[in-house]
């Protein structure tokens, strides 16, 4: 498997595992059962563990390319506003995957 479709595929899980997490927070809604509320943390960590996973791979690929030097201001601009966003997101995403894991400790 090459680097894309290693990429597609935890594109995918992620949102597989977001889809079942919710459904079993709604679930728990209409049951109340214990493990079905455990079994969807579990799902939103494995969520956000490979949300953090994609978004470190972008960043790596962000902060990897040989910008062509012409001169151009325009293109600084966008590379640094793409670096900014890329590490914001991948702040957030782990943020997330932090308090999901806490939270699951604590459930």
């Amino acid at each position: 498997m090459n680097k894309k479709e290693i990429i597609k595929t935890l594109d995918i899980a992620s949102f597989v595992s977001a889809v079942i997490a919710t459904l079993l927070v709604l679930i728990f809604q209409f049951t109340g059962e214990y493990m079905v509320m455990k079994a969807s943390i579990v799902m939103y960590a494995a969520c956000f563990l490979l949300l953090v996973t994609l978004l470190s791979f972008k960043v790596h690929s962000v902060f990897s390319k040989k910008e062509k030097v012409d001169g151009e201001d325009d293109s600084n601009e966008q590379t640094s506003k793409k670096k900014a966003t890329a590490i914001v997101l991948l702040v957030l995403a782990s943020i997330a995957f932090i308090f999901t894991c806490v939270l699951l400790v604590l459930y």
